[in-house]
């Protein structure tokens, strides 16, 4: 995590920002209330309420197609291709 933010701040064009990444340390640097702790605890809870969304994503997608062989057949060949 700090390695990135390391080569975001190396890169930083705070006329044009990237990502939420670039957006958030130049806020940290106009805005002392906001700090970098702001910006690593977003980081983090931004992967951590990722992780669970993804995760039941995936679960609930394994059950239908399990349930369908023939869209799980058409999934497959989509990404085949």
């Amino acid at each position: 995590m700090l390695g990135q933010m390391k080569s975001h701040r190396e890169n930083l064009d705070k006329s044009n920002p990237n990502d939420l990444l670039d957006v958030l340390m130049i806020e940290a640097d106009e805005n002392v209330k906001f700090g970098y702790k702001s910006v690593v605890f977003t980081i983090i809870a931004l992967y951590l309420g990722a992780s669970d969304t993804l995760t039941n994503t995936m679960r609930w997608l394994f059950m239908v197609l399990t349930e369908y062989p023939d869209i799980q057949e058409k999934c497959y060949a989509e990404i085949q291709m």
